[in-house]
């Protein structure tokens, strides 16, 4: 995740109803470069280093629309990813999948996982 000369935590998003923290990611893991605008964490101390980025991030708009909810406004993507937390959908995220000693997996209960990714190409 984000440096500063030294390791530092990224900012909070959004909390999730039930308490999970949706933070912010960095280009290149540089917080001077400041927040990418629709990629996102649950994991504040994943990095690029320790992961393929898209294993422990991932892009709002990829998520199920919200009706009504416009993507590009902080507030909807908020509502998206609260939606799509909700619905299972964010469970992969929730741990680093290369299980490095960086990344704390969250206590979030077995949850079927959907992976609406499109294919590579598409």
């Amino acid at each position: 995740m984000p440096y500063d000369e030294s390791w530092k935590d990224p900012e909070v998003f959004h909390t999730l109803t039930d308490g999970t923290k949706v933070y912010h990611t960095y280009p290149d893991d540089d917080y001077g470069q400041g927040p990418l605008a629709y990629w996102f964490t649950l994991l504040p101390s994943a990095s690029e280093s320790c992961a393929v980025e898209t294993d422990w991030s991932f892009d709002v708009r990829l998520l199920p629309s919200v009706a009504g909810v416009d993507v590009h406004t902080d507030e909807g993507k908020r509502s998206i990813i609260q939606a799509a937390f909700d619905g299972g959908l964010l469970a992969r995220h929730a741990s680093c999948p290369a299980g490095c000693d960086f990344c704390e997996p969250l206590p979030i209960g077995s949850v079927e996982v959907i992976d609406r990714r499109p294919e590579a190409g598409q």
